[in-house]
């Protein structure tokens, strides 16, 4: 396992909070359980005073019942992967993979910030790398016609077929802890492998990088204890690694053999809700009213949410009013009602919706949030839906699913309408890009010293102190010797074609501000450039986005740039931006300089080039 990983299981072990029960809970462990019907907050706190007293092992039973009665719990995971870590590390691995799972949302709530400065540092890695990947492909195009093509054709598949074998084995990890192995291993993976460049450098890549968390996550299955045999845990697990398309089949699969089970009606009626099979979904809650097993209420709840992904806002309102008659106290009707509200423009009616919310459940929602909503903003956090349905209706955001068909195999692309989720594929474009080019570092791109014409080094003709290509050369050589010292002053060597006249720089100005550090990585400086485009992606993502769209990992615009503590504004990426594309640009100029002088100085001299 690699060691970023291990630290963030270690971090995650050490910083945790255990869970705070109500204070009518029992003193002792043993009436709770003697009770009947214990939940799992009290269970979870039967462990810890078991722990605290020394009692290991009945501890570890109390939180391993706690997690079987709540999953979604991830404080009792968390305490049994730092209890059985010692005793046996794959079990406490995989307790501490299902922590993380469970409780992303608390863990990214505690770290708000950490985790901000880390998803922007990761996606400008990620796009940087892209951008690179592509100014290398221009500057390798110029050699085919120099007998790249055979190399190319070589090596092109094997890094495109690796690109394919990861992208189909990263499709079940795009829940939570699998997106993060699957960005992680493959830039710890891409960073070794562009130290010690090789042939089977994409192979590698391709298969470590992807294999890698199936084989971390396999054994972690394996070593876990058994849930509770039901066909919904499996469609649950399946839902959160998979996405849709596989959740739907399990589920149809499911109710064949059990077509009267209400947990599995309602788990589709949940499935056909979030892909917009809406006639679906209100068969199901009809048959769920006929025939119960399940809270009435959940299902007025869900019924309204049907409805206002239909477009009926009022009639969403209504059925949300019925719901709360029902129960008071449930903070999905009041997010669902004030939704509908921002719908039809009841924006004082929506308001207090929301603070109900917040009061219900002060993790839903943030201040900061609450008041774009209700300012009509439509980039609210993707933590804050929780459903398809919600951001549809409620930001008339057209959901893929509901206008027309997807083929299965378009449909797991484009895991729950999320575009996000291809960053692994296109990472790993990146990375394979890059390989090839560092590969390919002995066929840098050189100027004829007399018609400037790209060529490959290897294709150089050594005339004199200059290089030529082989028209040239043939030419220099049948009228002698007295053309070496015209031609010097004529171009340039080494480096690429060089403009004479006024307008010289302008070429490498432009291109610094369009693309901060694009002319570094044209004229051979490829890690300087790096930097310049890692810093310029996150100047541009916090400009376009306000903060960082990465709804794969839970999360939304988790940096704003209105009503937040931070307080950051679009001044400071502008002008980040810009003074990266001057230095950039400055940069490129005084190196067109510096190339011309060093020509110059090599025709004037009689200095030979190495």
């Amino acid at each position: 396992m690699s060691i970023p990983l291990t630290f963030v299981l270690i971090l995650f072990l050490l910083t945790g909070n255990p869970a705070v029960v109500r204070a009518d809970a029992k003193s002792a462990s043993a009436p709770i359980l003697e009770s009947g019907g214990p939940t799992a907050a009290a269970l979870e706190w039967a462990g810890d005073q078991a722990a605290e007293e020394g009692r290991t092992d009945e501890a570890i039973a109390f939180w391993q019942a706690s997690y079987q009665k709540d999953p979604s719990r991830w404080s009792p995971a968390q305490h049994l992967a730092a209890a059985q870590i010692i005793r046996s590390p794959l079990v406490g691995l995989a307790w501490a993979i299902r922590a993380l799972e469970a409780g992303w949302g608390s863990f990214r709530h505690q770290y708000t910030l950490v985790v901000n400065i880390l998803l922007l540092l990761v996606e400008s890695l990620l796009l940087a790398t892209l951008i690179m990947g592509l100014l290398w492909i221009v500057r390798i195009v110029p050699l085919i016609h120099h007998g790249l093509l055979e190399m190319m054709k070589r090596f092109l598949p094997v890094a495109f077929a690796s690109v394919a074998a990861g992208l189909v084995l990263a499709l079940p990890l795009m829940a939570n802890l699998g997106f993060w192995v699957t960005i992680a291993i493959p830039i710890i993976l891409g960073a070794w492998l562009f130290r010690r460049p090789s042939p089977r450098g994409s192979i590698l890549l391709g298969v470590g990088s992807f294999l890698s968390p199936v084989v971390l996550l396999l054994l972690a299955r394996l070593t876990a204890p058994a849930d509770p045999v039901h066909p919904l845990t499996l469609v649950d697990q399946i839902q959160r690694d998979a996405g849709y398309p596989r959740w739907s089949l399990v589920l149809n699969e499911s109710l064949k053999t059990r077509p009267g089970d209400p947990l599995l009606r309602f788990a589709r009626s949940i499935s056909a809700w979030e892909s917009g099979d809406l006639k679906t979904a209100e068969a199901d809650l009809t048959f769920l009213e006929a025939r119960g097993g399940i809270d009435r209420a959940k299902i007025l709840a869900n019924r309204a949410g049907v409805t206002l992904s239909g477009g009926d806002s009022e009639g969403a309102i209504s059925q949300l009013w019925a719901a709360r008659r029902i129960k008071q106290d449930q903070a999905e009707v009041a997010y669902n009602l004030a939704l509908a509200y921002v719908n039809t423009f009841q924006m004082d009616k929506a308001d207090r919706e929301f603070r109900f919310a917040q009061d219900l459940d002060p993790g839903r929602i943030q201040e900061a949030d609450r008041q774009r909503l209700l300012q009509g903003e439509t980039q609210p956090m993707r933590e804050q839906l929780g459903n398809a349905e919600l951001w549809a209706a409620a930001f008339k955001v057209s959901w893929p699913f509901q206008r027309f068909p997807i083929p299965m195999p378009l449909a797991l692309l484009y895991p729950a309408g999320n575009p996000w989720l291809l960053w692994p594929a296109l990472l790993f474009a990146g990375l394979a890009v890059l390989l090839l080019g560092r590969r390919l570092r002995g066929l840098r791109l050189r100027s004829c010293s007399r018609c400037g014409r790209s060529i490959c080094r290897r294709c150089v003709v050594r005339v004199g102190y200059r290089g030529l290509c082989g028209s040239c050369a043939a030419m220099v050589r049948a009228r002698g010797r007295g053309w070496d010292r015209k031609l010097a002053l004529r171009r340039y060597y080494p480096g690429g074609p060089m403009e004479r006249g006024r307008w010289a720089p302008l070429t490498p100005i432009l291109a610094g501000f369009i693309i901060p550090g694009g002319p570094q990585v044209v004229q051979e400086r490829e890690l300087r450039g790096f930097f310049y485009i890692a810093a310029a992606s996150l100047s541009a993502f916090l400009l376009i986005h306000g903060g960082l769209p990465f709804p794969g990992l839970g999360g939304g615009d988790l940096v704003v740039f209105k009503n937040n503590a931070v307080g950051l504004s679009p001044f400071w990426p502008i002008l980040g931006y810009l003074i990266l594309g001057l230095s950039s640009a400055r940069e490129a100029v005084l190196n067109q300089k510096r190339q011309r002088d060093v020509a110059v100085w090599i025709g004037t001299e009689g200095k030979k080039v190495a």
